[in-house]
């Protein structure tokens, strides 16, 4: 259309016809028009027309975001930015990139405690302190991650009891779910023959720890308490991670 072809250029000439396709509204400040711009959306909302189906465009983004986020949500307005964002900063990726990490490079302590601690792999956030207590007592790193923890969590000079032993069987839960996928990524990885499975192999750890579910659960709770830009962030790393 006419519009769109001509929306940001100032040299295109003026439209031939009458229309009443575009209406001018003037206002003294990018408040009062980002306020304009609600109402509109709002009457249209109430006349049938999906939110889903609206768009905003302006000059300089950062200078009207300041003021659209607060203004359209004290009205209950949903509203995403399709701004560029780093796909490496999302935590789902962080979750990736820290598990090839442990199973490429060695189990570092630091590195596979970050990955416990990005929620993915499932274990709870008194869970992980417990693991990480444990590695911090007992200098945990490299393929002593994968051995029998029979050590006192508390250290050398602390005594056996039923606590003990009930403590230690949740260490070891900890690690069958927690730690022992990535011991089958390594596998995995090192024994592929060709990218493709390697692939193979870093499907089958997130199928393992369950990451497609866990991203489409976090997807309809974000949508729910009308978190949209961050649904449609996840929903968009849950594509990359599908293809």
């Amino acid at each position: 259309t006419y519009l769109e072809q001509h929306l940001m250029d100032g040299t295109a000439e003026g439209f031939p016809e009458p229309t009443d396709a575009v209406t001018v509204l003037p206002n003294q400040s990018v408040l009062e028009e980002c306020r304009a711009c609600a109402a509109v959306i709002q009457k249209k909302a109430m006349e049938g027309m999906r939110f889903r189906d609206m768009a905003i465009c302006c000059g300089d983004e950062s200078v009207y975001s300041a003021m659209l986020t607060p203004v359209f949500a004290s009205l209950g307005i949903p509203l995403y930015r399709a701004e560029k964002r780093q796909v490496l900063a999302h935590p789902v990726a962080r979750f990736v990139l820290l598990a090839l990490e442990c199973a490429t490079e060695g189990m570092e302590q630091e590195t596979v405690l970050s990955y416990l601690k990005t929620g993915y792999p499932g274990l709870s956030r008194d869970q992980v302190d417990m693991v990480e207590n444990y590695c911090v007592v007992w200098g945990i790193r490299g393929q002593r991650f994968f051995g029998e923890w029979s050590m006192h969590p508390d250290g050398y000079d602390s005594r056996y009891t039923d606590r003990t032993d009930e403590a230690l069987r949740q260490l070891s839960a900890c690690q069958q779910s927690g730690i022992f996928p990535l011991k089958r990524l390594s596998e995995g990885i090192k024994n592929a023959q060709d990218v493709r499975g390697q692939l193979t192999a870093m499907y089958a750890f997130m199928t393992e720890t369950k990451l497609y579910e866990q991203l489409e659960q976090q997807i309809a709770r974000e949508t729910e308490a009308g978190q949209l830009e961050s649904a449609q962030e996840t929903a968009q790393i849950y594509s990359v991670l599908l293809t």
